[in-house]
């Protein structure tokens, strides 16, 4: 305990130094996030489920892009990936506790479709009358918005794509979404009913993935998304999208798959507002 008070000069000198260290935390932790994103090992040249209901265009870019363009985050939207992987260990251990859990993360290896990745958790449950029921459990976490517009209009599309491919490649009928409010804790429990017709359109995503690896040729612009928006609301997967610059290289014949440079990307002139004001409305 110290036993004394600080002198002004004490006080000022530590006030700096505890200045410094809270700057240097932040820089040193924020780091630490990139080091790790730095040295994931994830194989994008194998087709990934969990991505089925993204745009094909940009999977396939990102398998085929020089070395030096890999995706990149800020160090707080990796702490948001981390909290979604926390989640998914708390769940896991919530259904183990409560005797449903049968395997954790079923890896999802496929050659007929090139996949990879894993599922959440497989599960069996003892329903009275009916016996052994075998399902997968796919977690997710959500912020406010997105839990209030899943309880009000369901599960978006592109999260029930991903968990019907999953059934289709395990051989499982049903399929269960957890969700939880990361504001609030609230749960959402939301069952999938497997589709051979919708699961089959699904997989030759799957197939043209592959094709165009084989090939390295890039897919079209999916309709209804606009790689040169500068509008949120306007194209939301394409605003947020990490390989947008390279998506508008391709377009204006800067880079195409077979190509390791990329031609005056990110030029003062492509950054300003103005000019992709003007390719908007060319895209239009």
């Amino acid at each position: 305990m110290l036993e004394r008070r600080l002198s002004k000069d004490e006080h000022e000198e530590h006030a700096k130094l505890a200045l410094q260290v809270a700057h240097q935390l932040e820089q040193n932790l924020d780091q630490v996030m990139q080091n790790r994103h730095n040295t994931n090992t994830r194989d994008y040249m194998v087709f990934h489920p969990s991505a089925v209901g993204k745009c094909l265009r940009k999977q396939v870019i990102q398998a085929l892009a020089p070395p030096d363009h890999k995706e990149s985050f800020s160090s707080n939207t990796l702490r948001k990936f981390d909290n979604g992987h926390y989640y998914h260990s708390r769940l896991l251990e919530e259904m183990k506790e409560a005797g449903y859990v049968v395997k954790d993360e079923l890896g999802l290896q496929n050659p007929e479709v090139n996949s990879g990745g894993h599922t959440d958790q497989l599960c069996l449950a003892n329903i009275p009358g009916y016996g052994g029921l075998m399902f997968l459990v796919e977690a997710k976490s959500m912020n406010n918005r997105s839990f209030d517009d899943a309880k009000k209009n369901g599960i978006s599309q592109d999260y029930k794509d991903q968990l019907m491919v999953y059934l289709h490649l395990t051989g499982l009928v049903v399929g269960i979404f957890v969700c939880e409010n990361k504001d609030t804790q609230d749960r959402l429990y939301t069952p999938l009913i497997y589709d051979r017709d919708t699961a089959l359109a699904l997989i030759e995503k799957a197939k043209s993935f592959n094709e165009n690896l084989a090939n390295k040729t890039i897919p079209p612009v999916p309709q209804g998304l606009n790689p040169y928006t500068t509008s949120y609301g306007n194209s939301k997967e394409c605003y947020f999208c990490g390989f947008k610059d390279l998506c508008r290289a391709n377009i204006e014949g800067r880079w195409k798959a077979t190509d390791t440079v990329v031609t005056s990307i990110n030029t003062p002139e492509e950054n300003s507002a103005a000019f992709l004001s003007k390719k908007v409305k060319k895209a239009k």
